[in-house]
């Protein structure tokens, strides 16, 4: 049993309490995890695209023919 459990079960939680908040800790904690992800996806593409927006110029040199 691990600590979490065991502070649960000292608190008075049946075995079947126990599993389903450490079920429902498991999913939070996918769920923040796939949002994570999701952001640094998007904060990705958003960096590639202002990378691609960014255009190089090179100088161009203009000759001025004077009369």
């Amino acid at each position: 049993m691990d600590l979490a459990a065991k502070l649960l079960s000292s608190e008075g939680l049946s075995p079947g309490e126990i599993r389903a908040l450490t079920q429902n800790d498991v999913k939070c904690t996918m769920t923040l995890m796939q949002e994570q992800d999701r952001l640094l996806m998007e904060m990705f593409d958003r960096r590639e695209k202002e990378a691609k927006r960014q255009v190089t110029v090179e100088p161009q040199f203009f000759v001025a023919k004077f009369c």
